[in-house]
């Protein structure tokens, strides 16, 4: 009897340790230097940076034959440039002639071009006739992708644009974005396609890499993350109260992973300060503040 009642203690015990243990959370939030545009005084920090770097290799290939679109482009070096986002590094060529300039950024890793830019010259020359919707775009941008990751299924379009381009008469962009829990990730692509069929331009960033993405945080922990940046926002707006008074909204959130393989959580929080001053003529400022959860 007594070892059952000492068993039960322990089990006890043990459910309380679980229960404590998993209710103590640990996720720092860092603010992204250099994202606010505008700052009313020094109370932004850079505390972790995310910015994409450019630099030069000598020991890349100069002039490199590259395959895109059905055509084959003899393309010179430009320079590197490294992301924050995993796999992220890149090789940037050009392509100039009479008719086009085309530039492409090819993955260091996968060896994928992850950026096409095309400027042609004299594009619209013979182009005749009516001009594609939006949704027959959509068909040729989703085609496209398709050529790149097998899974376009799982990548949702989030947000499209139309944009009058004199040398295309006019584009369509579509940003398909991967999903998770109907979490936004880092895991996306920008496809352009112009209103006669054409692909304009597409930029991959870190395409296919959330797929084996670990299991986001939970309801609770969501709440816990939430509380912290709700402070992290205070701790920062607090030294301009004197002057300012300040609300703000979460705009964005994107489950993200970095360069080093870690994930985090990315948030947007768009904040407006309304000055105490009656006598400025511009009361109202509005900027955003990017902070960086990172998970576990």
């Amino acid at each position: 009897m007594k070892r059952i009642f000492i068993s039960l203690l322990l089990i006890a015990f043990m459910m309380i340790l679980l229960i404590s243990c998993s209710q103590n959370y640990h996720y720092s939030v860092l603010e992204v230097g250099g994202y606010d545009y505008l700052q009313v005084d020094d109370n932004h920090m850079e505390e972790i940076s995310l910015r994409d770097v450019k630099y030069e290799d000598s020991t890349v290939v100069q002039n490199k034959n590259v395959y895109l679109n059905g055509n084959n482009y003899v393309m010179e070096y430009q320079a590197s440039q490294k992301g924050y986002l995993y796999r992220s590094d890149y090789d940037c060529y050009r392509q100039v002639d009479n008719e086009n300039i085309i530039d492409v950024s090819i993955n260091r890793e996968t060896g994928r071009i992850d950026r096409y830019i095309w400027g042609s010259k004299n594009y619209l020359d013979g182009k005749v006739g009516s001009t594609l919707t939006e949704e027959e775009c959509l068909v040729i941008a989703q085609s496209y992708l398709r050529s790149f990751i097998d899974d376009v299924s799982k990548y949702e379009v989030i947000e499209t644009n139309y944009f009058d381009i004199p040398e295309f008469q006019a584009v369509y962009q579509f940003r398909f974005n991967r999903t998770i829990s109907d979490l936004k990730t880092s895991d996306e692509a920008y496809i352009s396609v112009s209103v006669y069929g054409d692909v304009t331009s597409h930029l991959f960033k870190s395409l296919g890499e959330m797929r084996d993405a670990i299991k986001l945080p939970s309801s609770k922990e969501m709440k816990y993350i939430q509380s912290n940046v709700e402070d992290k926002i205070q701790t920062i707006y607090n030294s301009v109260t004197n002057n300012f008074d300040f609300t703000y909204r979460i705009d964005d959130v994107v489950f993200t992973k970095l360069e080093d393989g870690k994930y985090a959580l990315d948030f947007y929080i768009v904040v407006t300060l309304t000055s105490k001053n009656t006598l400025v003529e511009s009361k109202e400022i509005v900027e955003t503040t990017r902070l960086l959860v990172c998970l576990v």
